[in-house]
């Protein structure tokens, strides 16, 4: 078994690097891993799937828990919590599934019946963003965006076919702060609501 820990809240890759090669030629059944959002990048978690083995076809599992944030968010919601909750995902190019199990502090009521001002604290975190992520789990928020208005839940809309009659156009802008964006457009005609 096991459990990476860390004393320092924000450490650097090449320790985390170091301590995942230390690991391999190991056969381990159980790989558990916590706060993965605070690496700098997801890499050493990854590299410890090779030390998933058994020669008594003991099947192997990595279990990774995290709080939105911190540097590796986008990576974590990009390979668990975009395929939704609850979802097992196969990987078609090794095979192996993954799922995104959500939790939020309401779903331990026995950290709150011991701990019941620990809300309180959330509350106080910082940023409305920082609080959002922390009380109710939420992977979409950008802390310091430009538009922090701008939610999930209001403002995206499921895929659908765009009507043929509408008014389609693109949009560029070359950046100066990063490189290239372009839009598409389509202009709903006729009242048509998607």
């Amino acid at each position: 078994m096991f459990f990476a820990s860390t004393t320092a809240p924000s450490c650097s890759a090449p320790t985390f690097d170091r301590d995942a090669q230390a690991y391999q030629g190991w056969s381990l059944t159980r790989v558990y891993f916590d706060e993965a959002t605070q690496l700098q990048s997801l890499d050493p978690v990854l590299a410890l799937l090779a030390t998933l083995r058994s020669a008594k076809a003991v099947r192997g599992q990595m279990k990774i828990s995290c709080n939105p944030g911190g540097p590796s968010h986008n990576a974590v919601k990009e390979m668990f919590v975009d395929n939704g909750p609850y979802n097992v995902v196969l990987d078609r190019q090794t095979g192996m599934t993954r799922v995104f199990i959500p939790a939020k502090v309401g779903d331990n009521p026995a950290l709150l019946e011991a701990d019941p001002r620990y809300v309180d604290r959330l509350k106080a975190v910082g940023s409305p963003e920082r609080v959002s992520a922390c009380l109710e789990g939420d992977w979409n928020v950008v802390e310091g965006s430009y538009f922090p208005e701008l939610t999930h839940a209001r403002h995206v809309i499921a895929p659908f076919s765009i009507p043929s009659g509408w008014i389609k156009f693109r949009s560029m802008d070359w950046g100066s702060a990063a490189p290239v964006a372009v839009h598409w457009w389509a202009v709903c005609q006729g009242g048509h609501r998607a």
